[in-house]
């Protein structure tokens, strides 16, 4: 069975839509945690 260059293409951009997605919301994970670390930082240099 052959299989359609447009239909592979197709799958293509869903698995790269899919990973930058999840690389997205890795680096909003990130930035919270830094946010977290300098507001933690920031609490511990204020009291």
């Amino acid at each position: 069975m052959k299989e359609s260059p447009i239909a592979h293409g197709q799958v293509t951009i869903d698995i790269e839509v899919k990973y930058n997605a999840l690389n997205q919301r890795e680096r909003l994970e990130d930035l919270m945690c830094l946010d977290n670390i300098q507001f933690g930082i920031h609490k511990h240099l204020t009291i």
